[in-house]
């Protein structure tokens, strides 16, 4: 039983690690253009973590805008938000607890829309999201090499990256104050702008 759930576990990772190749590959292609509900996308992807959140591993709160609309590729739109929120959760924990706590937002923002997703972890090592987002790039040794750390492709960050732009956004990031969470935030334009 021991090897069942240990050969289960290492072909959800394998098909994990695959899965963002496969999406990051994809973003060489243009975004299709879709009249969508950026609201009902996200919240479809917040249900999406029900067994995370019944395992412990995460708490994840919601603050999305109700009817916020958006002209662009809806799959894209959770892929930045799943990136996002699977970040939170493998390196968003504070050290006092067992999951993470992570908070998803959605609002509308200056001709456009603006996804959040904040969590109490430590942060981008040197607040360098240059760096962070770099394809591959792995920031921190210690927690990746770890027994039982999460091994990642160092994809995640980013496909977020890639993916806001060629919608005409950008992600930023606003580090942790003390007692306060740290924040990625990706703003995209209402409508496709290619």
């Amino acid at each position: 039983s021991d090897v069942c759930s240990s050969d289960l576990e290492d072909i959800q990772r394998i098909d994990a690690i695959v899965g963002q190749f496969v999406d990051y590959a994809r973003t060489n292609q243009e975004p299709k253009a879709r009249h969508v509900s950026a609201s009902d996308a996200l919240t479809a992807l917040a249900l999406s973590y029900d067994s995370e959140i019944r395992s412990g591993r995460l708490s994840l709160k919601t603050r999305i805008a109700e009817q916020t609309e958006w002209v662009g590729d809806p799959t894209d739109l959770q892929r930045i938000g799943s990136n996002l929120i699977d970040n939170a959760v493998h390196y968003g924990k504070s050290a006092q607890e067992m999951g993470a706590r992570v908070e998803l937002g959605l609002a509308r923002d200056q001709g456009g829309v603006r996804l959040e997703v904040r969590d109490f972890g430590p942060g981008i090592p040197g607040n360098d999201l240059g760096e962070a987002v770099r394809p591959f790039a792995r920031l921190d040794a210690a927690r990746t090499n770890s027994p039982g750390s999460h091994a990642g492709t160092g994809l995640g960050l980013a496909l977020v990256r890639r993916i806001a732009r060629l919608h005409g956004g950008d992600v930023t990031y606003v580090p942790p104050a003390p007692q306060q969470k740290s924040c990625f935030r990706v703003r995209l334009p209402l409508t496709l702008t290619h």
